[in-house]
């Protein structure tokens, strides 16, 4: 059941713990770095765009001033070395010299080969003596740029692929073996609990936050234990106690049987009644004796069917015989049918206790016959019927 409930648990979130561990470390470390690649990536475009500006400015005036006195001399073999030393940078594709007065080219220089990419194209007039006598334009390719920012984009990319993957080694093995193997742990743990095997103690000596956990789930299983212990105890003595009551119940169901047949094939008068005359049974033989059917002679008190001349003897016998010793001998008594006549019996009263009351309850048991029947001398007599009394004695 643990088991099924943590599947469910996984499949509707998704994701594990530990995959959600390394999500949460790759963009933590991810987004920060390409922000920060990126700003430094501009900054760094911008720098090497303005550095080449610069060179191309401080050549272009290198060139201008050079050609003033070769220009102005009209002598190419002055400029030639100017000319060539410049060329000698790879970002530069020709260089070419105009004569304002001519208007010809005085020196030029073509490497067409280092056009690659974009050109650029900057001019600068030669001043002479405050005369401009001459123009300078150069020719330069941007290609060497896009070059270097390739190639710092490149490094960059590298750098952050090995600070990720160097960040991620780190930050993951210090999170398995301080956070999701005590977890695992923990996890297991908690399904033997939810299991109810309780017989493994949980070993814990941590001393951070997991370790208090791991520590009051070990006191969790103990309490569980000894309380599943008791409840199993419990549940023996529980089966125990309902077989032996069973058996119980069957011998009173049998004995109840036997009682109820000897009850009702007597031929004596048997009557069952509270102290207080509440009429709870009575046999055949009574009812007749009575005239009164078992449903009548419930809604009547039993001492509405005792004489008035026979009321004080059987109030006295009940009292001070029947419950303080048991019993009592046998009287005579006269009672009333249910026609109001007269019946002259015969009456032995006995206590009965009932054994399974919380306290002691006793009660008279009653053999009643009709006087012109009552048994001769010598006759062994039983009796047979019972007034159970309510209250406590």
């Amino acid at each position: 059941m643990a088991q099924q409930a943590d599947e469910k648990s996984t499949a509707s979130t998704g994701l594990n713990l530990r995959d959600v561990f390394l999500i949460a470390v790759i963009l933590g470390l991810l987004i920060p770095a390409s922000i920060i690649s990126y700003l430094s990536f501009n900054i760094q475009k911008d720098n090497l765009t303005t550095q080449l500006e610069t060179d191309q400015r401080r050549l272009l005036d290198i060139v201008a001033l050079g050609m003033q006195e070769p220009l102005w001399n009209l002598s190419r073999q002055a400029g030639n070395p100017l000319i060539a030393s410049v060329m000698e940078d790879p970002r530069v594709i020709s260089i070419r010299v105009t004569d304002t007065q001519s208007n010809q080219v005085f020196l030029s220089a073509v490497r067409s080969e280092r056009r690659i990419g974009s050109v650029s194209y900057v001019e600068k007039p030669v001043i002479y003596r405050g005369e401009a006598i001459g123009q300078v334009t150069m020719e330069f390719d941007n290609e060497n740029l896009a070059i270097a920012l390739s190639n710092q984009v490149k490094n960059i990319l590298m750098i952050l692929a090995a600070q990720l993957v160097l960040s991620i080694m780190l930050i993951m093995s210090i999170l398995h073996s301080r956070f999701l193997s005590p977890m695992k742990l923990l996890t297991e743990q908690a399904r033997l609990l939810a299991e109810l095997k309780l017989d493994s103690p949980f070993e814990w000596s941590r001393r951070d936050e997991l370790g208090r956990l791991g520590t009051h789930l070990e006191w969790t299983r103990s309490e569980l234990k000894r309380l599943v212990d008791e409840l199993r105890a419990k549940t023996l003595a529980l089966e125990a106690d309902i077989a032996r009551r069973r058996e119980v119940e069957d011998a009173l169901r049998r004995s109840e049987n036997k009682y109820r047949e000897l009850f009702w094939s007597n031929l004596d008068g048997i009557v069952i009644s509270s102290l207080d005359g509440q009429v709870i049974d009575a046999n055949p033989a009574f009812l007749n004796l009575m005239c009164y059917s078992l449903d009548q002679l419930k809604q009547q008190n039993f001492w509405s069917l005792v004489a008035e001349e026979s009321e004080a003897l059987e109030r006295f016998n009940l009292d001070n015989k029947v419950l303080r010793f048991g019993y009592c001998d046998e009287f005579e008594a006269t009672y009333l049918n249910r026609f109001d006549n007269q019946v002259p019996v015969s009456v032995k009263t006995v206590a009965m206790r009932d054994a399974f009351a919380a306290s002691t309850r006793c009660g008279a048991w009653c053999a009643i016959f009709p006087r012109s029947a009552r048994p001769r001398s010598g006759c062994s007599w039983r009796p047979r019927c019972s007034r159970t009394p309510s209250r406590a004695s």
